[in-house]
């Protein structure tokens, strides 16, 4: 299986977010593949051992590799068309696995603590394409700001601070880190001209709100799986909209017609849950692309008829969870939005 998912991966990066739900694994203290400890250790960086800081920054981002580990397959797709399968992507010290695609940057992450990256330009490490992933989000927040060339690229976490101070928590971690990228660069000769490159064209795609500071664009992936559903029910957003899905001929024993509907209990439908994302980047022709995706399990009623001509002699309930790509796109220089529809 790795081999060939992989190379779906390769050949279109975006397709690919769109027609499998994708799980990256293993971005920092994780145990990776291998026995050689944790992702951390093989990338050798020290500037993530943060102590008692809350935020760190490397400027030579950790190059490892990427394994497509694990496939479950989508649910019943012959009646839900948009139930996609799971890919696990494992992040790996280089040469653990003949399979894995390679070079691929780490963005990484750590609950409680945000860590930035500057990913490479072509004329730096001399590959013709290149990629960049960190690892699945659940609240987090990823920035991306710069040049397209060799950008800047954070992984944000606030489960340390209490709910309520999240939002403000927040802010001023990624404050910390754009500060960090400015003293690394002075640090290492580069004399950012004012502003630093990582203020510049910022974007966040994030379950928080950006406020202050320079202008970012926020793409909020828990408002997006959110805005997905509620427009697809019926007006007032009661959950009763049933469709017809799949029509099954049994022969002499008539037909089956599956209909569906969202059940009420969808996390989706409720905005303040933070929503399932990923995002994961290309280099190719020597400028990065930063892709996005939003995803959810969400149970689906289904109802069952069973008929003989007209007459139904047999129904049958039951509920289904499906993992469902609620959106897909570019996330950074340009944004895109691309939407499943039931």
């Amino acid at each position: 299986m790795g081999a060939h998912t992989r190379d779906a991966f390769v050949a279109d990066v975006e397709g690919f977010l769109r027609d499998n739900v994708l799980k990256v694994i293993g971005g920092w203290q994780s145990q990776t593949k291998s026995a050689v400890g944790n992702v951390r250790s093989a990338a050798g960086n020290p500037a993530f051992a943060l102590g008692a800081r809350r935020t760190g920054v490397e400027l030579v981002a950790p190059e490892l590799e990427a394994y497509f580990e694990k496939e479950t397959a989508a649910t019943e797709p012959h009646i839900f068309p948009f139930s996609k399968p799971q890919v696990v992507v494992r992040l790996d010290a280089p040469g653990t696995n003949a399979k894995s695609l390679a070079p691929v940057y780490l963005i990484p992450y750590a609950g409680g603590s945000g860590h930035g990256v500057r990913l490479p330009s072509q004329a730096t490490d001399g590959y013709l394409v290149a990629y960049a992933m960190t690892a699945a989000q659940q609240g987090c927040t990823v920035e991306v700001s710069g040049d397209a060339t060799s950008p800047h690229a954070s992984h944000t976490n606030v489960i340390d601070a209490a709910a309520a101070q999240r939002q403000t928590v927040l802010n001023q971690r990624v404050a910390e880190l754009q500060n960090d990228f400015l003293l690394a660069e002075h640090a290492a000769g580069l004399a950012p001209a004012a502003p630093n490159p990582a203020a510049a064209n910022r974007a966040w795609f994030s379950h928080y709100a950006a406020t202050g500071g320079n202008p970012v664009a926020e793409h909020n992936y828990s408002a997006i799986s959110h805005g997905v559903i509620q427009p697809q029910l019926q007006p007032g957003g009661a959950i009763t909209t049933i469709k017809s899905a799949h029509r099954l001929d049994r022969g002499r024993k008539g037909h089956s017609n599956y209909r569906y509907r969202v059940a009420a209990i969808a996390i989706a439908l409720n905005p303040a849950a933070p929503s399932q994302g990923q995002v994961v980047a290309e280099r190719t022709g020597g400028n990065w692309t930063f892709y996005y995706q939003v995803w959810n399990p969400i149970p689906f009623d289904v109802v069952r008829k069973d008929k003989l001509g007209l007459i139904t002699y047999r129904r049958d309930r039951r509920r289904v969870t499906l993992d469902v790509v609620l959106a897909w796109g570019q996330l950074w220089p340009a944004y895109t939005q691309n939407v499943v529809h039931f």
